[in-house]
């Protein structure tokens, strides 16, 4: 185990930094907002948690208007960590930072290390 944290020092410190960045941006802005997206997607979500399928109040007219995948993500994000704002933005923060990770480990496959970090 110590000998792959060595080896690959350079992926923790890629994920920690974009870990850090995400968190201080996202986490003070972490609110529910009663329109836009955000708000019928966290409607969706609440309605299937308490067994009233895919429906929106905001969208009244449409039953399947918007894909499935994000509120399914804020089902999970509420039913492990609560009902919370500040939950769902460090979740995507978490993902996004392992997204950074990813792309420099493709960028290192493909090419070479510098691409990666680039």
């Amino acid at each position: 185990m110590g000998a792959w944290i060595l080896d690959n020092r350079r992926f923790l410190y890629l994920f920690a930094f974009a870990l850090a960045l995400r968190l201080a941006y996202s986490l003070p802005l972490a609110e529910f907002v009663p329109i836009n997206d955000m708000a019928v997607y966290r409607q969706l979500a609440e309605n299937m948690l308490a067994g009233r399928g895919y429906i929106s109040s905001l969208e009244p007219y449409f039953f399947s208007l918007r894909p499935p995948g994000y509120p399914f993500f804020l089902m999970a994000v509420f039913t492990g960590l609560g009902y919370s704002p500040v939950a769902v933005a460090a979740v995507q923060s978490l993902l996004g930072a392992l997204t950074c990770t990813l792309v420099q480990l493709i960028g290192e496959t493909c090419m070479r290390a510098r691409v990666g970090l680039i």
